[in-house]
């Protein structure tokens, strides 16, 4: 998820590395490795949810020392759907891109493909 919050240029340098080494090794066999991307404006509406949720976990395991009222823990229900539904929907537009390696002249290079199809 950090990825995604990284400027454009460190990405593009983090990428060529993982596509073009295997750990301190170059990469023998590239056309089978790609890297699926995180969408930077879905990774915090993430991570908000899933605050949320174990904020919602923690306050029903104290439920009876916060003397928490049916209708509290109905509005805490109520909650934690809509939270579970955001967590869903995020995951499903987090990764809308994926980079491959293409032998470029100056060496390794990325081609972006997005899930619209690939850019112009």
């Amino acid at each position: 998820m950090d990825f995604a919050l990284q400027p454009p240029s460190t990405q593009t340098q983090r990428a060529i590395a993982l596509l073009g080494q295997y750990g301190d090794v170059p990469r023998r066999f590239r056309n089978g490795v790609g890297l699926a991307i995180p969408e930077a404006a879905q990774v915090e509406p993430l991570r908000s949810a899933v605050r949320y949720l174990k904020a919602i976990e923690h306050v029903r395991e104290k439920r009876q020392q916060l003397n928490i009222a049916t209708a509290q823990m109905e509005q805490l229900k109520e909650r934690e759907r809509t939270e579970k539904d955001k967590i869903e929907s995020a995951f499903r537009q987090l990764y809308q891109a994926v980079w491959l390696p293409v032998a470029g002249t100056g060496g390794l290079e990325i081609e972006k493909v997005t899930l619209s199809g690939r850019p112009l």
